[in-house]
C-alpha cells in the first residue's frame, strides 16, 4: 500500500480513538456528577431527620425548620 493510505489509516484510527475517549470521560463524569448528588441528598436527609444542619441564624436552617412544621 501507498504512503498516503498509510497516513489516512493512521488518522482515521486517531480521531475514532478520541471520540471513544471523549465519550468514556463523559459517562464517567456523568456517573460521579450523580454520585455526588446522591451524597448531597443523603446528607441532607440526615441533617434534616437528626435537627443537625448550619447554624439558626441562616436562611437554610429557617427554611428547614418551616419544612419540619409543615409535616
Amino acid at each position: 500500500m501507498s504512503k498516503k493510505v498509510y497516513v489516512a489509516l493512521i488518522i482515521m484510527l486517531a480521531v475514532t480513538m478520541s471520540v471513544i475517549f471523549s465519550g468514556c470521560t463523559t459517562a464517567q463524569s456523568r456517573r460521579q456528577d450523580r454520585r455526588i448528588e446522591e451524597l448531597e441528598r443523603r446528607v441532607s436527609r440526615i441533617e434534616f431527620d437528626n435537627g443537625d444542619g448550619p447554624s439558626p441564624g441562616d436562611d437554610l436552617s429557617r427554611y428547614r425548620d418551616m419544612a419540619r412544621s409543615a409535616r
